[in-house]
């Protein structure tokens, strides 16, 4: 008796799995038709629609469709993936200190994400740099790590030094 019930667990177990894993793909195709959508918009010189930005605060919440965004990033012109996260300055903002409350490994794969994508104005984002400071803080090694690579690239000397100090306190 216990055998089967383990067996028709293990059987539900994987249909579910198998049925997330569609849904997850589907959605994450869906986004990424949505990001080229204003990829084009920026290459015909047009500005990203401001409901696109209020849906990506939503979606981008899930560190899946956070790689879905990376993958379809990785695929872009430079000079378009330039003007794309100009344009979503603020949405990363919110981000950034969405993630830095969740568990260490999401903070983890943001603080990457945001090091890869890091395109601040050099001394240009005072509360970016706090709250990438705060994912220097954090005890997991690759949010330290990346959270450095990220202050290096866009803050401002203080910063990167306030977030050595921090560093060498914390050993």
């Amino acid at each position: 008796a216990i055998c089967l019930c383990m067996i028709l667990f293990n059987l539900s177990y994987t249909t579910i799995l198998r049925r997330s894993d569609k849904r997850l793909k589907k959605s994450g195709e869906k986004l990424m038709e949505e990001i080229r959508r204003q990829l084009v918009r920026l290459a015909h010189g047009e500005p990203v629609q401001t409901g696109h930005k209020e849906k990506m605060r939503r979606v981008l919440g899930r560190v899946k469709n956070l790689l879905a965004l990376n993958q379809v990033l990785e695929q872009t012109d430079r000079k378009i993936l330039a003007a794309y996260l100009q344009e979503m300055q603020d949405v990363l903002q919110q981000l950034a200190e969405v993630y830095l409350r969740r568990n260490n490994l999401q903070a983890a794969f943001f603080s990457w994400f945001f090091a890869r994508y890091a395109i601040w104005e050099y001394g240009h984002g005072d509360k970016m740099e706090n709250c990438i400071i705060g994912y220097v803080r954090k005890d997991d090694f690759y949010c330290k790590v990346n959270g450095m690579r990220a202050l290096c690239s866009f803050a401002a000397p203080a910063a990167v030094e306030r977030a050595l100090e921090l560093q060498d306190r914390s050993g």
